[in-house]
């Protein structure tokens, strides 16, 4: 399963350079200078039971594994309906000392609810900046949607076949 994402980058922010495309947390997506900020992207299809809290705890462990010290500030579970999701905001304490907002957002298959594509959206920024940004963050998510256009090479869906008309022979 594939999913293709789209988003609209808030104003004042803008795509990244050629160098400034990675980050050791995913793709980099937006960067605002200004407020010495970036919006990182990763994600992928999952198959197990986790839990968007659990998939949460993944990224705490994995910025721990690294080396970091994180104080995990807030947790909480956002949205509603189709738009479940899960957010973190962390102080992390790697050298840069940053705040990170994490988002983890899932996209299930339409034809098949076991199936799903979990994304991570990380705004990392300094704690004097992070008031600032963490709107346009909100608002930067408010926009994630799995895009209409197929990847390269996705085919179309077989569509079913027509459902046989039932009828009663008048008598």
């Amino acid at each position: 399963m594939t999913a293709s994402v789209e988003f609209a980058i808030p104003p004042g922010w803008r795509q990244p350079d050629a160098n400034e495309h990675r980050s050791p947390l995913g793709s980099v997506v937006a960067v605002c200078h200004e407020a010495q900020a970036v919006i990182v992207a990763d994600g992928g299809p999952r198959a197990d039971l986790a839990t968007l809290a659990d998939i949460a705890d993944e990224s705490v462990a994995g910025l721990r594994a690294a080396g970091a010290s994180v104080e995990v500030l807030r947790r909480e579970e956002m949205g509603a309906g189709d738009g479940l999701g899960f957010g973190q905001l962390l102080r992390v304490r790697d050298g840069a000392n940053t705040m990170q907002c994490h988002a983890v957002l899932a996209l299930e298959d339409i034809r098949d609810r076991r199936r799903r594509v979990v994304l991570r959206f990380v705004l990392i920024t300094t704690e004097e900046h992070l008031s600032r940004v963490v709107v346009d963050f909100q608002e930067f998510l408010g926009t994630v949607r799995a895009s209409s256009e197929r990847a390269e090479g996705e085919r179309e869906p077989p569509e079913e076949p027509p459902r046989p008309r039932h009828t009663r022979a008048a008598g």
